[in-house]
């Protein structure tokens, strides 16, 4: 007989711990962020590590195998499980732990129930926020289950572990050869950028920037006003001008320097997991356009650069960037004056030289964006097919 209980009647869910940025170290404790806490499967991508002593007030924070993870924050209702290449890992704030307390409620189901449509869309109903979207733990337990009876939970289970198994090894393949294909771009990046020979110089940002400096503190409105980008619009090395707000510029006037221009860099300059991402204004916008407080701007000298190549430059850098923030509560920082005085790039002072560099990567960035958008699409349509799989299941069985 199936029975409706609220999840706080079958399950726990213990909140992280807000690491410093600054204990990170160069092993340890595989930290887990929200950037890691992927739907239905854990990410080593950029991974942080933490020293944690045994006996230390940090060990209950400590996860075990089989330990399953939900992030709280941005996109909320994401679902991982901690398996044996992940240990040792330690819990991180706005992510929990779920433990289930209820022996009628077989862990492999509710792993399956979390990451299925039905309960995801009731996290997202919840989810606060401004600027990032938020859920409470205490909020998640009041979502409530149809909760069949323990022999049909592993019936429903055994038949989703037979379908999944074929899928996830081909999202496997998918994402090795994603990772394959970005150290293919990161190579070529650095030996194409990174030459010392005659006629090519290096510079810290400041010394060849016309201007450097965060963004604006929107005063957001519906409609109107001037158009305001977030983190969230730069990803990939790419403006994504449909996810920006709007900017009320009669509450708040907005300098005519902070309006972006052809060539500027942006740089991501808050956050876990949004830090460092870097993208170039490459075309001309087709309105007024403002950053917001968590973007950096980096106008390069036109007397000095043929303007794309100073977007792969910065590129080229990216992974120094995201390495170099810094803050506490697990909120990374990245200060105007790092930007300014801690990053290098490499340039030919000649421009044609710097237009053919820039004209052999576009080639060979496209090809390589072409190959990343057909893994991305074999990925969403494999994680389709498992959703739909999956709801068809629960559904299907709380009907009989």
């Amino acid at each position: 007989m199936w029975r409706t209980v609220k999840l706080g009647e079958v399950l726990e869910l213990q909140n992280g711990y807000a690491f410093k940025s600054k204990e990170y170290s160069q092993d340890g404790f595989f930290v887990m962020r929200i950037t890691n806490v992927q739907q239905g499967y854990i990410s080593a991508h950029n991974p942080k590590y933490i020293q944690i002593a045994s006996a230390s007030k940090l060990a209950k924070f400590i996860l075990e195998e089989g330990d399953i993870l939900v992030s709280l924050t941005g996109d909320m209702g994401r679902v991982g499980v901690i398996r044996e290449e992940h240990l040792p890992a330690a819990l991180n704030q706005r992510v929990a732990r779920v433990q289930s307390v209820d022996a009628s409620l077989d862990s492999h189901f509710l792993f399956h129930y979390l990451n299925s449509a039905i309960f995801r869309n009731q996290v997202e109903a919840l989810g606060k926020g401004a600027a990032q979207a938020n859920v409470s733990t205490k909020e998640i337990l009041e979502i409530t289950l149809e909760l069949p009876p323990l022999a049909e939970q592993e019936r429903i289970v055994a038949k989703l572990d037979a379908a999944f198994a074929e899928i996830d090894e081909a999202i496997s393949s998918a994402e090795s050869k994603e990772s394959e294909v970005q150290a293919l771009k990161t190579s070529i990046l650095s030996k194409l950028l990174n030459n010392k020979s005659n006629g090519w110089e290096s510079s810290y940002l400041e010394g060849v920037s016309s201007f450097i400096s965060r963004g604006i503190s929107p005063k957001y409105i519906e409609s109107g006003g001037v158009r305001v980008l977030n983190q969230k619009c730069i990803r990939n090395h790419r403006i994504n001008y449909d996810l920006a707000r709007r900017h009320d510029i009669d509450l708040k006037k907005v300098s005519e320097e902070r309006f972006i221009r052809l060539g500027d860099i942006l740089i991501n300059s808050t956050g876990q997991g949004t830090l460092g991402r870097v993208a170039q204004v490459r075309k001309e916008p087709n309105e007024l356009t403002t950053i917001d407080s968590h973007i950096t701007i980096v106008r390069p000298k036109s007397e000095l650069f043929y303007l794309d190549y100073f977007g792969y430059a910065a590129i080229a850098i990216e992974k120094i960037i995201q390495d170099a923030g810094q803050g506490t509560s697990g909120q990374t920082e990245l200060a105007k004056s790092k930007v300014q005085n801690d990053f290098q790039i490499c340039f030919p002072r000649s421009f044609s030289d710097q237009e053919a560099e820039v004209k052999k990567l576009d080639i060979v960035f496209e090809e390589i964006e072409i190959a990343l958008k057909n893994l991305t699409k074999s990925k969403t349509n494999l994680y389709a097919l498992k959703s739909a799989i999956l709801s068809q299941e629960l559904q299907s069985s709380e009907a009989a």
